[in-house]
């Protein structure tokens, strides 16, 4: 049960869209100045933390300029991870996340 008052949730809501907007601005940027930077922090990320945590995985999908996950996720497919991808859903069905 929240307790926020219309009010509150209005205010939250319009701070929640400037900090996205922020963040993408700050995407975009960090994109342009290093357009491998996915590549090397696959190579720098420490294989200790799959062999402690894993052997699954999740990922996502990069939508415009999110870091892409995918060197890291076959980084650790390559240690024998198993991906997962989110799964989300729209009114007309349901995306499931497949291995």
């Amino acid at each position: 049960m929240s307790t926020e008052t219309p009010d509150n949730s209005d205010q939250t809501a319009e701070q929640k869209a400037i900090l996205r907007g922020h963040m993408k601005e700050i995407r975009s940027e960090a994109a342009a100045r290093d357009p491998d930077a996915a590549e090397r922090l696959a190579a720098r990320f420490p294989i200790k933390l799959f062999e402690r945590y894993g052997p699954v995985v999740a990922g996502y999908i990069a939508m415009g300029d999110e870091l892409d996950p995918a060197p890291l996720l076959e980084r650790l497919k390559a240690a024998g991870a198993a991906h997962r991808l989110a799964a989300r859903r729209t009114r007309s069905r349901a995306h499931l996340s497949r291995p």
